[in-house]
């Protein structure tokens, strides 16, 4: 039940956001929140004996404007949906890079579960859209539904491909924010 007023929880946010009634945006390090989002999911992975390890390029701050935490919660569900899908003894592996030329931060959630046939790869993040119906997961089908309309609202995109050597590749791509000169230093201290 949890799980569900959870993605109740995420949906009255992003209907809010897509109305324009949602509350002002703040800025956000997309490295913090990744780092946060891999440490919270170490726990359910751990569960299944998958590793999960985040890795980010470069020093500087991924500074993205927006719902830091409809943004957390689709990341949460990208992630949420590899450890689903992989296997006992796999790794899970989240990695952020920033395309400086695209003015975007990039966000790859690799797998190394069995992957995704092409003709479904598109329907995957499709409300109440389950793939391997057979098999008994937990689950709505509406995390990756959720996550594709979050990251659409910011602006951002959600794609999948399969990974050469097995398992699936969920890259997310938000646009990086053109921030004032005063959040962008370090040194300012927010007074004066």
């Amino acid at each position: 039940m949890a799980r569900l007023d959870k993605l109740v929880g995420e949906l009255l946010s992003l209907s809010r956001r897509e109305s324009g009634a949602a509350e002002l945006d703040s800025y956000f390090d997309m490295r913090e929140l990744a780092d946060a989002v891999v440490a919270d999911a170490r726990f359910e992975a751990g569960a299944k004996d998958i590793a999960i390890e985040c890795q980010a390029r470069g020093a500087s701050p991924a500074l993205v404007q927006g719902d830091a935490e409809l943004i957390r919660r689709a990341l949460e569900n990208v992630v949420r949906n590899a450890v689903q899908h992989s296997t006992a003894g796999g790794r899970v592996d989240v990695r952020l890079d920033l395309d400086a030329a695209a003015h975007r931060v990039i966000v790859e959630v690799a797998d190394r579960g069995p992957g995704v046939p092409d003709e479904d790869r598109e329907r995957m993040a499709e409300p109440f859209v389950r793939l391997r119906a057979g098999e008994a997961r937990a689950g709505y089908g509406l995390g990756l539904a959720i996550a594709r309309r979050a990251l659409h609202s910011h602006g951002g995109t959600l794609r999948f491909a399969n990974r050469a050597g097995g398992g699936l590749c969920a890259t997310l791509s938000l646009p990086l924010a053109d921030v004032a000169p005063h959040l962008a230093d370090p040194a300012f201290d927010g007074e004066g």
